[in-house]
């Protein structure tokens, strides 16, 4: 294992325990995958409406942007209503933080939206 890959694993345990967590969450999950070499959507932090309306919305591809909840408390975020589909506008992506953040006292983060089989064996979670 190289010293960058066993750093940045290292980093993500570290903050796993920090919050007492016997688990990762989703970005650091994404952070390890990235660090093991696995392509990884872009994604970004935004802690309120200011900052998605900041975002640079040219570093992500596609037409489409997906918003969800980054709690640690909801493992599976789509059963509550904590992922949702909007344009790469700046416009809606406001609205979809404004309308998330009413539902979910947490922070988001936005993705790039990747299409993918939704045929049976063909997500990993």
């Amino acid at each position: 294992m190289s010293a960058e890959l066993e750093g940045r694993l290292t980093a993500a345990l570290e903050r796993a325990a920090e919050r007492d967590h016997d688990f990762l969450g989703e970005a650091d999950s994404l952070e390890v995958a990235a660090a093991l070499g696995l392509s990884v959507p872009i994604r970004a932090a935004v802690a309120d409406i200011e900052a998605a309306a900041a975002l640079d919305l040219d570093r992500f591809p596609g037409d489409r942007l997906v918003v969800k909840v980054s709690s640690p408390s909801i493992a599976h975020k789509s059963d509550v209503g904590g992922v949702t589909i909007c344009a790469r506008q700046r416009d809606s992506l406001v609205d979809a933080v404004r309308s998330m953040s009413r539902e979910f006292e947490c922070a988001l983060s936005v993705h790039e939206f990747v299409d993918h089989d939704r045929a049976l064996g063909s997500e990993l979670l």
